[in-house]
């Protein structure tokens, strides 16, 4: 199953502080693999972000939502991590 991957408003404020060359990047690493199968690139995160999920791409991190309902989708959040 292909998920679709959305950018809500926030996300997309977030992506677009990126260079250009790391926007492609991670808009690639969602399409290509993400999109595929999250939980297989992904890790679930506890505690207080219960119900988010991790990705990490060189020294950048996306947190996402992951909705399995209806049309699965994966919403992201960037930042690189320190």
């Amino acid at each position: 199953m292909v998920w679709q991957i959305e950018f809500d408003k926030a996300a997309m404020k977030e992506l677009s502080k990126a260079e250009p060359q790391i926007q492609r990047r991670m808009i690639a690493f969602l399409r290509d693999k993400v999109a595929q199968n999250p939980k297989a690139f992904g890790a679930p995160l506890q505690s207080n972000l219960s119900g988010l999920w991790k990705f990490r791409m060189g020294d950048y991190r996306i947190i996402a939502e992951l909705w399995e309902e209806k049309t699965s989708s994966v919403s992201p959040k960037v930042g690189q991590a320190f």
